[in-house]
């Protein structure tokens, strides 16, 4: 484009559009893969033991250096679960990037420890899964309707991903029932398991 078109664009304007389009490709190539490997039966990675309560709290904050809205960790607390650091941190990253695109002005997120289970609730105030497509969420490819998120741009993989990644693992993410927003719920084995 830039070659047919070499007046229309500055450079550095340029330059920002191709390194996005490239971080996107860069990003869904990697969700192929992860669903690919999974697909391929490849088996869970060794689980280790980690703190869900740290895995949670670095995403966080990585997301408020590139976000707006309000992040509230105020009830995040320790919550040993064994599982693939990598793979709880996607799955995290997937749900905190889900929850952003679509609240209206804040995200909250909650840990604990349930019955020897790691328990992350991600909660959004924005408009909620219709009915119509609660059954469908995590679906490969699906994609919510535009108009209620913030961003153009997604495959339809991240939560598809995150809930291989957590069934991989031996846990579980469901969305659970929501008088307002998005309410998702992550489980993942105890350390005790």
């Amino acid at each position: 484009m830039a070659l047919a078109h070499p007046d229309s664009r500055e450079p550095a304007e340029l330059a920002r559009d191709l390194l996005e389009i490239t971080t996107q490709m860069e990003r869904l190539v990697g969700d192929l893969l992860v669903l690919a490997a999974a697909d391929a039966d490849a088996g869970p990675p060794d689980p280790t033991a980690l703190d869900l309560e740290d895995v949670v709290l670095e995403e966080a904050a990585r997301a408020r250096a590139g976000s707006a809205l309000r992040i509230d960790t105020g009830a995040v607390t320790a919550a040993p679960v064994r599982a693939h650091r990598s793979d709880v941190q996607r799955i995290v990253r997937n749900l905190l990037e889900n929850a952003l695109a679509h609240a209206g002005a804040q995200v909250q997120l909650r840990v604990s420890l349930d019955a020897d289970e790691g328990r992350l609730d991600v909660l959004d105030d924005g408009p909620g899964v219709p009915d119509e497509d609660r059954d469908r969420i995590f679906d490969r490819f699906q994609r919510g309707d535009r108009a209620r998120s913030r961003h153009a741009v997604g495959s339809g993989l991240g939560l598809a991903i995150a809930r291989t990644l957590a069934e991989r693992a031996g846990g579980t993410l469901e969305l659970a029932a929501s008088g307002s927003g998005a309410h998702f719920v992550l489980r993942l084995p105890g350390t005790g398991r």
